[in-house]
């Protein structure tokens, strides 16, 4: 296949895919004006990119690990810690508690909870270990479940959990190809095939393959069988925009330095206020905290600056749109992703239904599953054409390459590694 066939199939395969993303109305944190009649237009785009800085040579398509902070962001994280430094032991004595109680009733109303349900935490992973070493209805005889594109840490908490009060591990794979009924069937199948299954994980979007869960629907089968359910949101929250009356959740653990542009070293959990006493306190937390979410975590010294600089990167998610952010990047993941399903030898593991994938998306090339095939795949994709991606090992039927997107990612980025796959695969 020549390289102008190539590029051909490539643009006649993309279709709406390459679509600008639905548009409205927003302000700019910094920078040139953002007018109200280029909103949602490559201009603007543009525009918010100029607010991030980008390593010289290397398109990075791996922002999942964490997302970059703004150029605003990051000066006032800059801002802050300068604050901070000059304040000492005046300022965490004096003013910190009060500051970390506005930024909570912040995320409170924005995920419409009461702020006494959630507490601020280092990450999502400390949040999740809360939850799941904590959980207390589970008890010798009773089962707990994960799946294969769940966290690894988070598979190693329920080994650990399960272990320690005598329970079962039950692991399922999910379907290759997913689909919105094979995913929730999967769930629902291994719940009916294993009646003791008392709590389980579900990650509202995969870490390894960006599969955007159906977790409200999953959750209502969960109730009716007296399952729990712990939802790790730590991809979720920025990437799609929800709250938690959309997904029904009765205990999630979240990132802020992921898809909300924080700094490194924010999360938060949340616990229903009607089952908070199912999660025991903190050994460090005293009888006074057994009534607070609070109570379930202790993170000791956290990084005051980072924290107020949540107020900031939430504000930059304002002012670009929730929605629009969600549809932008659901629009650069469609104009690689969408064509890749029609190149031999590419096997896109995120569906295209707007029900189940996101911004992350993952691949495959036929026959490449081990881990050292995909740790290759990496390595050409950066060598030969200055791409950069990551490998993920979990997947049950194969390891896989992650490509992850950001609001720093142009549509000729996407295109490149779409050319780069075409190539590869002729």
């Amino acid at each position: 296949m020549t390289d102008l066939n190539r590029r051909e199939l490539v643009l006649r395969t993309s279709g709406a895919a390459i679509a600008a993303a639905t548009i409205g109305s927003c302000a700019s944190p910094s920078g040139p004006t953002r007018t109200s009649s280029e909103f949602g237009t490559e201009a603007f785009w543009s525009k918010v990119r100029a607010d991030y800085d980008a390593p010289e040579g290397v398109i990075n398509l791996e922002h999942g690990y964490w997302t970059e902070m703004s150029r605003p962001v990051r000066e006032a994280l800059e801002a802050h810690t300068k604050r901070i430094n000059r304040d000492g032991a005046y300022y965490a004595r004096r003013h910190w508690h009060e500051d970390k109680l506005g930024v909570e009733a912040r995320l409170a109303n924005y995920l419409k909870c009461k702020p006494s349900e959630l507490t601020l935490t280092r990450n999502a992973s400390e949040a999740l270990q809360a939850l799941i070493g904590g959980y207390r209805p589970l008890g010798r005889g009773d089962a707990v479940l994960y799946a294969d594109l769940d966290y690894g840490s988070v598979k190693q908490d329920f080994e650990t959990l399960a272990a320690s009060r005598g329970a079962k591990v039950v692991k399922i794979i999910l379907p290759e190809p997913a689909t919105y009924e094979n995913v929730i069937s999967a769930y629902e199948r291994a719940m009916d095939d294993h009646p003791d299954i008392r709590l389980m994980v579900l990650t509202h979007i995969s870490n390894q393959t960006g599969l955007l869960v159906p977790v409200r629907e999953i959750i209502e089968l969960a109730r009716a069988r007296n399952v729990d359910v712990i939802v790790d949101a730590a991809h979720s929250w920025g990437q799609i925009d929800f709250t938690l009356e959309d997904i029904g959740a009765d205990f999630v653990a979240f990132n802020l330095h992921k898809w909300i542009g924080a700094p490194i070293g924010a999360g938060f959990l949340y616990i229903r206020e009607e089952r908070l006493g199912d999660i025991a306190r903190n050994l460090s937390q005293g009888p006074s905290m057994e009534d607070k979410t609070a109570g379930r975590i202790y993170s000791g010294t956290m990084n005051f600056a980072g924290v107020l600089t949540v107020h900031n990167a939430l504000d930059y998610c304002d002012q670009i749109g929730w929605q629009r952010k969600a549809d932008r990047l659901k629009s650069l993941r469609d104009i690689w992703a969408v064509p890749a399903h029609n190149l031999p030898g590419v096997h896109v593991l995120t569906p295209n239904d707007a029900r189940l994938s996101a911004a992350i998306t993952s691949f495959r090339l036929e026959g490449r599953t081990s881990t050292e095939d995909n740790a290759a795949i990496v390595n050409t994709l950066m060598d030969e054409f200055g791409i950069f991606t990551v490998h993920r090992i979990a997947p049950g039927n194969g390891a896989c390459i992650r490509v992850t997107p950001s609001l720093a990612t142009s549509p000729q980025d996407c295109e490149r590694l779409l050319d780069a796959l075409a190539q590869m695969t002729t």
